[in-house]
């Protein structure tokens, strides 16, 4: 169990996200309920790839840095191809959502005001 305080950056838990999400990447891809795709180490919603929200538009800037179109099926292949795409992707999610934007966190965080 990792004790995570307000401020905590990405680097102390990706690790912990990597390994309950994606078995550290043994299972890069998952469709969920609602058809969209969880993909890569980090498990990132394809939803947040066409989004217009704050999200959506940050990571068209990483998707620029990495080469990657526009379109959704380019940006699923690259995010489960790429663990660097990957990670920079689930960093900017940290970023602007924390670490309960994965809900494995409650396996392995404990949180403290």
């Amino acid at each position: 169990m990792v004790m995570l305080l307000l401020g905590d950056d990405f680097d102390r838990v990706k690790g912990q996200i990597a390994r309950y999400e994606s078995d550290n990447g043994r299972y890069k891809i998952h469709v969920n309920a609602d058809r969209t795709i969880d993909c890569g180490r980090w498990q990132i919603n394809s939803r947040h790839f066409v989004e217009r929200d704050v999200v959506g538009k940050s990571f068209d800037t990483i998707f620029v840095k990495f080469g990657v179109g526009t379109a959704l099926h380019d940006r699923v292949a690259a995010s489960i191809a790429n663990d660097r795409l990957n990670e920079a992707l689930a960093r900017k999610i940290f970023e602007l959502r924390g670490i309960k934007a994965w809900t494995s966190s409650r396996k392995f965080i404990k949180t403290k005001r």
